[in-house]
């Protein structure tokens, strides 16, 4: 498999488009929830359940939870990723066949280790500047084909 000479270095801005995408995805599944015939009481639990986990979703993008929020990440010329969270925390990670990639939204699932939940990058316009943007997409579709998951 041939491997890059350099690193692709990624410091995702927050666009406001991200927010206010994760808040339709949330209103439309509240949405749904709601004309359901389940029991008011399981609807409330529910309800609350999304509520509390969009919360946890925007906290993230904004990046208010230090120690869940990747702020930095490293593609590796070897094809290993480092994510560098909010409080300074390095971890390796591996970049899941689950990703997604369209000149519009990047989504980037990474396996950290064993015990460790998937983490996930989502990328809007405006989240990467357009040349870095442009090379990960290339990149991305380039190790994509290489492995056969098309």
């Amino acid at each position: 498999m041939r491997r890059n000479a350099e690193p692709i270095i990624l410091q995702p801005g927050r666009p406001p488009v991200q927010q206010v995408v994760l808040s339709a995805i949330y209103s439309a599944g509240l949405l749904a929830l709601l004309s359901t015939e389940l029991s008011s009481g399981l609807k409330t639990v529910l309800t609350l359940c999304v509520l509390a986990h969009f919360i946890w979703k925007v906290a993230l993008i904004r990046g208010s939870i230090k120690s869940a929020s990747i702020s930095r990440l490293v593609w590796e010329p070897e094809g290993g990723w480092k994510l560098t969270f909010s409080d300074g925390r390095q971890l390796n990670a591996q970049l899941k066949p689950s990703s997604f990639c369209r000149p519009w939204l990047i989504v980037l699932n990474f396996s950290i280790g064993r015990f460790q939940p998937q983490r996930s990058v989502i990328l809007t316009r405006g989240s990467l500047d357009k040349t870095t943007a442009r090379t990960l997409r290339k990149r991305l579709l380039r190790e994509r084909m290489l492995a056969g998951r098309l």
